[in-house]
């Protein structure tokens, strides 16, 4: 059980605690700028002594709009990947890896009419720099394997948050894919 204390509520000692450090703080009342006319009003027992604390709301999941978001950026970045990868010079595995971008261009067209099917709105993916690749080709398609992996995690991660069976078909799916695409990258490697 985590506790989080609540910025926004000001915790309030109660009349004995606030009398004793009045009283420390200005002993000679006459020169005191509050001169209260009533007695303190007797401390609530609702009222704490320390600050309030309570329980931390769960964590929400992502919704299924920004979960597609999410899966179409990383699917942009994939594919970005594979394409510079199939233009290296001198790669015999140039056609491999150009299906590969293709099959996720497919994927990001397949999660783009998810997400207008939900949203009844379009979402541009990031396109950013890519990152630089290794120099060694089999460095370059470890890192794109692993990239892939995570994708495939991200995709059955998503099936378990989606309340929408359709959507939760389409992450099976394409889970299956980016395992498939770990397969033919840890054939090219094997390859070299």
């Amino acid at each position: 059980m985590e506790l989080t204390y609540d910025p926004g509520v000001i915790p309030m000692p109660d009349q004995e605690t606030f009398a004793r450090v009045w009283q420390r703080v200005m002993p000679d009342q006459s020169r005191s700028p509050i001169q209260p006319n009533t007695p303190p009003p007797s401390p609530s027992p609702r009222q704490p002594s320390a600050p309030e604390l309570r329980k931390a709301p769960p964590p929400t999941p992502l919704s299924e709009t920004a979960l597609l978001e999410q899966l179409m950026d990383q699917t942009a970045l994939a594919a970005q990947h594979y394409q510079a990868l199939a233009r290296r010079p001198n790669s015999h595995t140039a056609r491999s890896l150009s299906r590969c971008a293709a099959a996720c261009q497919q994927q990001l067209r397949r999660l783009s009419a998810a997400y207008f099917l939900i949203s009844a709105a379009r979402y541009q993916p990031w396109h950013g720099r890519l990152h630089p690749t290794p120099p060694s080709m089999d460095m370059a398609l470890r890192e794109q394997f692993l990239r892939e992996q995570r994708q495939g995690t991200a995709l059955r991660a998503a099936i378990g948050e989606t309340n929408d069976p359709c959507l939760g078909k389409l992450c099976t799916e394409l889970a299956g894919e980016s395992d498939a695409r770990c397969d033919i990258l840890r054939g090219l490697l094997e390859q070299m």
